[in-house]
């Protein structure tokens, strides 16, 4: 439930409680919440922080290979002690928790920047495979596991160090990027390698959704949401590209998508929500194309399966609390334990 000061203020006037109180009510509420609500100043600081990260990876072109790796690796070493060094120093002041956290995280951003400078200053780096450092974000490349592992482990030390969830979305992008990466380390390319990645992503995924279950049930900050993200990308992405040839597999699809629609309901995450509804609009989808192959009437039945849909949701918000209770009502009482607390 979100609560804020003006509907805290009236709640108190309404109870008999003074102003005086309820003050100290809510800088106790304040004092003891995990996540720092996302504000407009907020919104500022994130988005400061993703151009940084951006213009160290994102848009390195092909000029910064004119640098030498001792070079590389120094200037990702600056700007990461720098961003470390405020973060530190910011993170310590308790107005500053979410701006300090983020230079944090800019500072592990850094990470993948310098083992490539260190690799390729030490004759490391092959000249042909996996690529430029510019191409980390861009390619899907065997090489580049080890700039991931590396990543990965500062990342597990600056979470145990300053505990900012937004640091999980670095480690997360990473982890996604290593899903796709993995497949050419194991095997060379030939010509099923694409259905070698998909289920390498596919399989990948599941113990990421695993880990963010676990960060779930353990934490009472948000460590979990970007590993359900990127994990969801992951595994839903490879179950998605899959060949279905029989419309049984294919109504396994469907179903499965179902069950991640269950899955959101009773883990309280919208990401399952999001791509199981895109899941099974697409199997809906492939219906109607199959149904009304070669029809003029094909634009009007998926325009109409629009319209139910908009009208399901429409029916969906007028009986929200009725729904709502009778899907917790649903869960069976041995259930129960396995939720993760995000009331």
């Amino acid at each position: 439930m979100k609560i804020t000061r003006t509907d805290f203020d009236q709640a108190i006037e309404h109870s008999g409680l003074t102003p005086e109180q309820g003050a100290v009510l809510w800088r106790h509420m304040e004092a003891s919440r995990p996540d720092v609500p996302f504000t407009a100043i907020n919104v500022l600081f994130y988005a400061g922080a993703l151009i940084v990260i951006a213009a160290m990876t994102l848009y390195v072109g092909q000029s910064w290979e004119t640098f030498s790796g001792l070079a590389i690796a120094g200037i990702g070493l600056l700007y990461g002690a720098v961003f470390l060094i405020a973060g530190d120093l910011l993170i310590r002041r308790a107005s500053m928790h979410v701006p300090g956290g983020l230079c944090v995280t800019v500072a592990l951003a850094m990470v993948p920047m310098i083992v490539y400078g260190v690799q390729l200053e030490a004759g490391l780096w092959p000249d042909v495979e996996p690529g430029e450092y510019g191409d980390f974000t861009r390619y899907i490349k065997g090489g580049w596991f080890a700039m991931e592992v590396a990543t990965l482990a500062v990342g597990a030390g600056l979470l145990r160090a300053y505990r900012f969830p937004f640091l999980v979305f670095v480690m997360g992008v990473v982890l996604w990027f290593m899903s796709m990466d993995i497949a050419p380390l194991l095997v060379e390319e030939r010509a099923d390698y694409f259905e070698i990645r998909r289920m390498v992503s596919m399989v990948f995924g599941i113990p990421v959704l695993i880990v963010a279950y676990w960060a779930d049930l353990s934490f009472r900050r948000d460590y979990a949401f970007w590993l359900y993200l990127f994990g969801m990308l992951a595994f839903w992405g490879g179950l998605s590209l899959s060949d279905a040839e029989t419309e049984l597999a294919r109504l396994l699809y469907c179903l499965l998508n179902v069950a991640l629609i269950a899955l959101s309901v009773f883990l309280r995450r919208r990401v399952f929500m999001v791509f199981g509804v895109m899941g099974v609009m697409g199997y809906l989808g492939y219906l109607a194309f199959r149904l009304f192959e070669d029809s003029p009437w094909f634009p009007f039945a998926l325009s109409g399966l629009g319209i139910l849909v908009l009208l399901a949701g429409y029916a969906a918000l007028k009986n929200r609390e009725r729904l709502t209770g009778w899907a917790e009502a649903a869960i069976p009482p041995g259930l129960r334990g396995l939720r993760p607390d995000r009331a």
